[in-house]
């Protein structure tokens, strides 16, 4: 297990800073609106909930990943959008409110399925690891309680009070949390050594696949509840973009294994590169649906 400060006490308190961005994101406006409609909120919750996890162990099993490997593939099935999936939300000219809303609440959801969920895929093994692992529910959902909803709470209560200091802080708080993550990412590269790209390669496959599945889960899942366009790409970036930081603080605080954090390391790199695909097509979606009749454009 990592030993560094920089992960023991720096991991919880990027978690902790990043939900705080979230927070500060949300008016109760937004929330409000949000929830006199939830037909979106309902259909990709439970989709974030239920299909996630199990297309991550229909994954594992498939591609009979490694133990450690294929716990931290549930787990980033279990965590919520991470804060950017609203900032690629609002680049695709999507349902940025829907894609606020659902971070949030599958935020604070979270503190509940998640540990169960782990240890699901804990106790699903069939081959033993080399020492017994174990999620203590109590502890885990206190955990979660500390560096997820305490933050979230916070960072609404800024912004509903002092909107143009929240507007300063949202920026700040993200640039600090992208700067230790990457830093803590490097640390755990660094503590695995040699193995590192020995488990990236075994886990790329089943990122891949693990996020291009979120994201068709998301889309398809609000098309079948006829929900518009724009909430269809909202609820496939939620379900496609994780929450690393968040999943790694169960993998290194909890589980005690810098190889259940490395799917993290690389579904960080395909995600993002899937949702910036999903940007583009949905930009150029939006183009080719204007036009222009007797010089007014429609």
């Amino acid at each position: 297990m990592i030993e560094s400060p920089l992960v023991a006490i720096g991991l919880p308190i990027t978690c902790f800073f990043l939900m705080i961005g979230i927070g500060l994101t949300l008016t109760p406006q937004e929330f409000a609106h949000e929830i006199k409609h939830p037909k979106a909120i309902l259909v990709a919750s439970v989709a974030q909930l239920l299909l996630m996890p199990a297309l991550s162990f229909v994954i594992a099993w498939t591609l009979s990943l490694p133990p450690l490997l294929a716990i931290g593939l549930v787990t980033i099935a279990a965590c919520p959008g991470a804060a950017t999936a609203p900032v690629m939300t609002y680049l695709a000219r999507a349902n940025v409110h829907l894609s606020i809303v659902l971070t949030v609440i599958n935020s604070m959801l979270i503190i509940v399925s998640l540990p169960i969920l782990v240890n699901l895929a804990i106790n699903s093994q069939p081959v033993s690891v080399d020492e017994a692992i174990v999620v203590p529910v109590p502890h885990t959902m206190a955990l979660l309680f500390g560096v997820v909803l305490v933050p979230v709470i916070l960072g609404m209560v800024i912004r509903a009070r002092v909107p143009n200091t929240a507007a300063r802080m949202e920026k700040a708080v993200s640039i600090f949390g992208a700067v230790e993550l990457v830093a803590l990412i490097v640390a755990i590269m660094i503590s695995l050594g040699s193995k590192v790209f020995e488990y990236l390669a075994q886990a790329g496959v089943a990122v891949a696949l693990l996020n291009l599945g979120g994201i068709a889960i998301g889309i398809s899942v609000l098309t079948l509840a006829r929900l518009p366009v724009a909430s269809r790409i909202a609820g496939g970036m939620e379900l496609g973009i994780k929450n690393g930081a968040l999943g790694m603080v169960i993998a290194i605080a909890v589980v005690g294994s810098e190889e259940v954090a490395v799917p993290f390391v690389a579904y960080g790199i395909v995600m993002y590169f899937s949702a910036s695909m999903i940007v583009l097509y949905a930009r150029h979606r939006a183009r080719s649906s204007v036009h222009v009749v007797d010089g007014v454009t429609v």
